[in-house]
């Protein structure tokens, strides 16, 4: 990149006091990797972890000796699960959860009662999983919100205020709340809309504590898990096979691929961007780190859970050849675009509305599947981009479908038209997917600031 820069990490230490060089650079490789844990929801290591990896061999070991008992192997789940919750989110974060469980699954049964389905009755069972995401994950966010909105009124705050959002903040973090959360509403919704509630309370609880992909999802839905259970076979070989495969890959995305990337991004701070050659580089470090991170996490759980003989649905489907946004978000994060699509989108009205309001409505759901990402408005930004993209490119989509048309039949232009529409739909969408990438890493400002850069060449 041909000019020499100091290997600090992003805006948190843009103001730091001059260090010896020696220092500077232990420190950049430490809170730089550190930022990078933040940058990803601050989700812990869990699976990287001596107690996880031996904990899981233990469990699947158990589970395999008792491959001959159903009625063994379904309760060894719930109990594996409840054993590393409360491991992990200490018994506090457990209480938490399992009180959310619990109340889950009485009111999926009363919402199924004749006479029960009322709009109000709807609300109030999903009010506990909203309020425990609202307080466990975004009660800083909403605070400091609050303030910076006084604030920029005019407003002096209230020392009164500070001292309660500060005596209010969570004294616990459950472990994937935000999992529990999207789980628990999309199952009382659709009990409320008919769906059968789950009765069996061994069924629920491993559909509601499954510990494999609490700490990194997939989101699973339980139309996806409980007729697993019905009829859960003994774990095959193949399973095994298939499994630890699969473990092994996300360990090779995590440790060879994520986070070397991890160790150079510190160099990357916002003052040390200053060329075309440096946007893009950074475009493609951010888009490499994320996707084998939370892909390798993924895959991780999925070989897991296949050990016991479940197969949770994939998250990723090869984002990279995507040729629009969104096809993009077919293949990313799957178990979430498709949530957002289900119970946030096409209940608003989707595209069934006005031009203005479906507009309205995508620009809502990208904002909130931001936010579910992390609670800072640099994630509410890079959602709402990424809806502004997904509306553009449904109006090239038809363009292109308009042109399609009048090419049917034409032979060679058309198969040329065809090729050429879609290698620049690749091009577009890739590089809007990584530019943005830079807003979800970085704060506003410095974001912009970086991506202009991509105008000035050596």
């Amino acid at each position: 990149m041909g000019h020499s820069r100091h290997p600090t990490a992003h805006k948190v230490f843009l103001d730091a006091p001059a260090s010896p060089p020696r220092v500077v650079a232990h420190a950049g490789k430490i809170q730089g990797r550190a930022e990078g844990m933040r940058l990803w929801r601050g989700r812990p290591m869990i699976f990287c972890s001596p107690w996880f990896l031996v904990f899981s061999l233990a469990a699947a070991a158990a589970y395999l000796a008792v491959r001959r008992w159903y009625l063994l192997r379904l309760i060894l789940l719930p109990i594996a699960s409840v054993v590393f919750y409360v491991h992990f989110a200490g018994v506090s974060g457990f209480a938490v959860m399992g009180a959310l469980s619990v109340f889950t699954y009485f009111a999926g049964l009363g919402l199924h009662a004749p006479g029960a389905r009322r709009p109000w009755r709807l609300a109030l069972c999903l009010s506990p999983a909203v309020i425990a995401l609202l307080y466990f994950r975004y009660f800083n966010f909403l605070g400091d919100t609050a303030v910076q909105g006084l604030t920029l009124a005019g407003l002096t705050p209230p020392g009164a205020l500070r001292a309660l959002l500060a005596a209010g903040a969570p004294a616990v973090k459950p472990l994937g709340i935000s999992f529990f959360a999207f789980e628990f509403c999309h199952y009382l919704v659709d009990v409320y809309k008919g769906a059968e509630p789950v009765r069996n309370v061994v069924y629920f609880s491993i559909f509601a504590l499954f510990y494999p992909r609490l700490a990194s999802g997939p989101i699973v839905r339980f139309q996806q898990i409980v007729p697993q259970l019905k009829a859960l076979p003994p774990a095959t070989h193949e399973d095994v096979f298939w499994g630890l495969s699969r473990i092994a890959t996300g360990f090779a995305k995590k440790f060879i691929l994520a986070d070397p990337i991890v160790g150079v991004l510190p160099i990357f701070n916002p003052g040390n961007v200053l060329v075309g050659t440096d946007v893009l580089w950074l475009c493609l470090l951010l888009y490499v780190r994320i996707y084998m991170d939370f892909g390798g996490y993924c895959d991780m759980a999925i070989g897991l859970a296949r050990l016991f003989g479940i197969r949770l649905p994939e998250n990723f489907n090869f984002p990279f050849i995507a040729s629009s946004p969104s096809e993009f978000w077919k293949r990313w994060h799957i178990s979430l675009s498709t949530w957002i699509r289900d119970y946030i989108y096409i209940p608003l009205g989707g595209g069934r509305v006005s031009p203005v309001r479906k507009s309205l409505n995508l620009l809502f759901a990208m904002g909130l599947c931001g936010l579910w990402h992390g609670s800072s408005w640099n994630f509410v930004l890079w959602g709402v981009l990424h809806g502004l993209a997904l509306q553009i490119g449904h109006g090239l989509g038809a363009a292109c479908g308009w042109v399609d048309g009048r090419l049917a039949g034409c032979g060679a232009p058309a198969r040329a038209w065809a090729v050429a529409s879609k290698g620049l739909g690749w091009v577009m969408t890739q590089a809007f997917v990584s530019a943005t990438w830079i807003v979800f890493f970085f704060p506003a400002d410095s974001a912009w600031r970086m991506i202009g850069k991509i105008t000035v060449w050596p």
